[in-house]
C-alpha cells in the first residue's frame, strides 16, 4: 500500500524525493501516477498496471525464446515462467521488481542477434528500455552484463539459431566498441535527463544511501541468503528448477553461446543476491 499511497500523493502535485519518500527510484512510481490520473486513483487500477507489465515480461520472453530456439519455444516458455507460483503472486502486488524486469526483458529482445545486421535503432531502443528499467529498480543493473555479451554477437548469415562471437578483424572490434558505445549512450542519457527532473541529492540519499546504510544494519552472509532463497523460491518450484536445468542442457548441446549467455545471466543475478542486504524474497 505505501506505493499506491505514494503514488496518490504524486498525483496531487507533491514532488518526489522532497514531499514524498520514494526508496525506488522515479519511474515507478510517476508510472502508477500516470495510471491514477488516466483512470482513477484505486487499488484495481495499481494492480492492473502490474498485470500490464506481467504481460510484457511474458510477451518478452516468449519473443526471446522464439528467437533463441524456434516458434514452438514461445508457448512453452509463457507457461513455464507464467504458471509458477511465485511469479504469479508477483504479477498483482504492486512492487518496482516488475515493470523494472519487463523493460530489462524487452532490452534483451531487441538486441538479441538476428539473421542480419542489427541497426542502430533497436540498439538505442535497447539501451533507452534498459534505461527504463533502471529508474524503476537499480536491481535489475546486473542484467548489464548478459546484454553486453549480446552486443559482441554478430549477426548469423542465415535462418539458424546459432549465434557466433565478432571475430577479432578490425572491422568486427570497431562495431562491437560501436554497439557498446550506442547502447551505453542511450541508457546514461535516458538515465540522466530523468533524474535531472528532481533533486539529485534527495533522491540519492533514498534511492542509493537508504539502502547502503540498510544493509550495513541488516547484516547477512551468503549462506543465509542462498538458505532463503531456497525455502521461499527454488523449494517451492522444484518442477520448474528441473526443466529449467533440462533445457539448458539441451540448449548447450545446440547453441553453446546461447546457453553460456543464459548461465552469464543467472550467475551475474545470483551473485548479487547472495551478497544483497536485507533479501526480501
Amino acid at each position: 500500500g505505501v506505493y499506491l499511497s505514494s503514488a496518490r500523493l504524486v498525483t496531487e502535485g507533491y514532488p518526489l524525493f522532497t514531499s514524498v519518500f520514494s526508496s525506488q527510484p522515479p519511474a515507478f512510481l510517476e508510472i502508477l501516477a500516470l495510471a491514477f490520473r488516466l483512470f482513477g486513483d484505486t487499488v484495481m487500477v495499481g494492480r492492473g498496471v502490474m498485470v500490464f507489465f506481467s504481460l510484457v515480461s511474458l510477451g518478452s520472453v516468449a519473443w526471446i525464446s522464439w528467437r533463441l530456439i524456434g516458434p514452438l519455444a514461445s508457448p512453452l516458455a509463457i507457461v513455464s515462467l507464467g504458471l509458477p507460483l511465485v511469479f504469479f503472486q508477483q504479477s498483482r502486488r504492486v512492487l518496482a521488481e516488475n515493470p523494472a524486469l519487463a523493460f530489462s526483458l524487452l532490452a534483451v529482445a531487441l538486441i538479441l542477434p538476428g539473421t542480419k545486421q542489427r541497426s542502430s535503432k533497436r540498439v538505442i531502443a535497447g539501451g533507452v528500455l534498459f534505461a527504463l528499467g533502471m529508474l524503476c529498480k537499480l536491481l535489475v543493473a546486473p542484467m548489464i552484463l548478459p546484454i553486453l555479451f549480446l552486443l559482441a554477437l554478430e549477426p548469423v548469415s542465415d535462418r539458424s539459431t546459432v549465434w557466433r562471437l565478432s571475430t577479432a578483424k578490425p572491422v568486427w572490434a570497431f562495431s562491437i566498441v560501436r554497439r557498446c558505445l550506442i547502447f551505453g549512450l542511450a541508457s546514461m542519457t535516458t538515465f540522466l535527463l530523468a533524474l535531472s527532473m528532481y533533486d539529485y541529492s534527495a533522491a540519492y540519499d533514498q534511492v542509493v544511501r537508504f539502502h547502503i546504510e540498510a544493509k550495513g544494519y541488516f547484516v547477512s552472509d551468503m549462506a543465509s541468503n542462498l538458505q532463503d532463497i531456497y525455502e521461499l523460491v527454488l523449494k517451492r518450484e522444484l518442477g520448474v528448477m528441473f526443466l529449467a536445468v533440462a533445457g539448458l542442457t539441451m540448449l548447450f548441446v545446440r547453441n553453446p553461446l546461447a546457453a553460456g549467455w543464459i548461465f552469464l545471466w543467472v550467475l551475474a543475478v545470483s551473485l548479487f543476491l547472495l551478497d544483497h542486504s536485507p533479501l526480501h524474497v
